[in-house]
């Protein structure tokens, strides 16, 4: 009895009670309060610091998934721009000046020849037709030629439909 009042007095667990886990742990943590809520606040620390981790894994993937589709999206769009360009450069180049069989190109021959191509050309890209029908009416229109513009502004409206239906 004197060595388990001892025990009791010293918050050790006393020989004269039943003894199980929960018991000596209570008994446990009352002598070291200090120690265990320094262990509650680390736990809980790595809980806190595990959970964060986990969310920003997530928020990095999803930002990863946008981040393809958007350069995806880009080069999809960056395909007709640059058959846009070349169509024009490729237009442009027959007015070079080493070019013999004539002395001045107009920019309504230019315009025409460029309507042609479209026709020739273009069938299997609507955007890009749509783009460079566009272009070349809006020309046609500086120009004063109504016409023109008028045709070029229906086959961009083709073109534009064309790609909406694909």
């Amino acid at each position: 009895l004197a060595d388990d009042i001892q025990r009791h007095l010293a918050g050790h667990p006393v020989r004269a009670r039943k003894d199980s886990f929960a018991y000596r742990a209570r008994k446990f943590a009352r002598r070291n309060r200090g120690w265990v809520a320094a262990a509650g606040v680390a736990t809980l620390a790595l809980l806190g610091a595990a959970t964060i981790s986990v969310r920003q894994a997530r928020l990095s993937a999803a930002a990863a998934l946008v981040a393809e589709r958007e350069r995806d999206r880009a080069q999809m769009e960056e395909a007709p721009s640059q058959a846009v360009a070349k169509f024009l450069v490729d237009l442009f180049a027959a007015a070079r000046p080493t070019d013999q069989r004539q002395d001045t190109v107009t920019a309504r021959t230019l315009l025409d020849r460029g309507a042609e191509r479209i026709e020739r050309e273009l069938n299997d890209q609507p955007e890009v037709r749509a783009s460079i029908a566009s272009a070349i009416g809006e020309a046609y229109f500086l120009l004063g030629q109504f016409q023109s513009t008028t045709a070029m502004a229906e086959r961009a409206l083709v073109g534009s439909l064309l790609e909406a239906a694909l």
